[in-house]
């Protein structure tokens, strides 16, 4: 194999696992969500500094990430984060008929750090994070699976931010928090019962 290859083995790896597997997943209705309300460069360098850092522990731990993380603790923590975010999404649906009000509550609630908080919290674990650590184990060059993985998952990113900016311009601003305060609770509460239920 030559060195064109390695570095093509487990960086098309991970770009293509990362894609495929977020596209209409968990964290893109998340960014979906997330657009409509806060805008996309915020929510997008969130995303993208939460998934570096997803990524950087997943081919740092290699596959013993998954033994290592208490399931049951993250998915509470989860839960609980998306519920949250489902009650202030659903109070600031109200806020509407005030535009500096809703402006200062946006504001106060920094929606990089909102974001960032929230994929970090919800994928620690996941599936795809898990699978990235399986490919860095498996080709030993975590590089270049890190450099895959993160792009793949910024892309799903870019698309997820795009549709929810576009879903905020075509609907009315109360809807779409309304919206998105019925998908973070459903998410939350998927959690926790998986907690739960273990």
């Amino acid at each position: 194999m030559g060195v064109g290859d390695l570095e093509a083995g487990p960086f098309l790896s991970a770009l293509s696992l990362t894609t495929l597997a977020e596209l209409g997943d968990k964290s893109f209705m998340v960014l979906l969500a997330l657009a409509t309300t806060h805008g996309r460069v915020p929510v997008l360098a969130g995303a993208v500094a939460a998934f570096a850092v997803l990524n950087l522990a997943a081919v740092a731990l290699g596959a013993a990430l998954a033994d290592a993380l208490p399931v049951r603790a993250l998915l509470g923590a989860s839960g609980l984060l998306f519920l949250t975010l489902a009650v202030l999404a659903w109070r600031s649906a109200g806020d509407e008929d005030d535009e500096a009000e809703a402006e200062r509550r946006s504001s106060a609630r920094h929606p990089f750090v909102v974001t960032f908080t929230a994929l970090l919290v919800a994928e620690m674990g996941d599936k795809t994070q898990i699978a990235i650590a399986g490919l860095a184990a498996r080709f030993d060059e975590p590089a270049w699976v890190f450099a895959g993985g993160t792009l793949g998952l910024a892309l799903v990113s870019v698309v997820a931010v795009t549709a929810g900016a576009a879903l905020a311009r075509q609907l009315p601003t109360a809807l779409l928090h309304r919206l998105g305060a019925v998908l973070f609770a459903a998410f939350g509460a998927l959690a926790t019962i998986e907690a739960v239920t273990g």
